[in-house]
């Protein structure tokens, strides 16, 4: 049944069926905890059924499976770097995304500071940075304005796009998620098909970066609790 995820992740697909199904138990777990309406949980089935094999039950094969290892790692001790490299995988993966970013906001809200991604044509020490402008509204200003995540084209909305963010993204669309802690915006998770490929960003691309993105706040509001420092 998970032979085309066992594939994408190379992975025995015994291991995958193993895997799912023990972490589905979990998943119901942290939609009871956290109110998370919309997880996707997985039925237990013996696989007999002639699997989906379409690309979009693909696509949600894949989510399901990234979303019930996400479940794993936030029902246990997190790690949190192994958190955020799994759900920038699940961006890149399950919607096809050329660039995926996770950045924080300095100290000073001037700029977003890489902490994470993938994709971006750059040196391996190379971090990515970029400015946040209030005048003119920079893309990243008018993303972190928002409550939350946002589909921003650029042939519909140009202008959301300032002469810097041009010449620092290109003028791509995209998926952006504010990232909050404590109410504030704190960073952001930033999605986009750079390197030509003809698809264009779908309804149903845009439910599953909103969902995998809302693990992220999700495991870093567990993992602030974990370290102490939210109340």
């Amino acid at each position: 049944m998970y032979q085309k995820i066992a594939s994408l992740l190379n992975q025995p697909e015994t291991a995958i069926t193993e895997r799912v199904l023990g972490y589905a138990k979990q998943a119901q777990e942290i939609v009871k905890h956290f109110g998370l309406n919309n997880f996707v949980v997985l039925d237990e089935t013996d696989g007999s059924s002639e699997p989906d094999v379409s690309p979009l039950a693909e696509k949600r094969q894949l989510q399901m499976q990234i979303s019930q290892e996400i479940a794993a790692m936030i029902n246990e001790h997190i790690d949190i770097n192994m958190l955020l490299e799994t759900i920038l995988e699940g961006i890149s993966r399950c919607i096809g995304m050329d660039r995926v970013l996770f950045a924080l906001l300095s100290a000073n809200k001037a700029t977003l500071n890489e902490k994470m991604s993938i994709g971006w044509r750059k040196t391996m020490t190379a971090k990515l940075s970029f400015i946040v402008t209030a005048t003119p509204p920079s893309l990243f200003f008018r993303a972190l304005s928002a409550s939350n995540a946002v589909w921003v084209n650029p042939k519909t909305q140009p202008e959301w796009y300032s002469l810097s963010d041009s010449n620092a993204l290109g003028k791509n669309e995209c998926f952006i998620m504010p990232i909050y802690s404590s109410g504030k915006a704190t960073g952001l998770i930033y999605a986009d098909r750079a390197y030509g490929s003809s698809s264009h960003l779908t309804e149903n691309d845009f439910e599953i970066f909103q969902f995998l993105t809302e693990q992220a706040s999700i495991g870093l509001s567990a993992f602030r609790k974990q370290s102490g420092r939210e109340s």
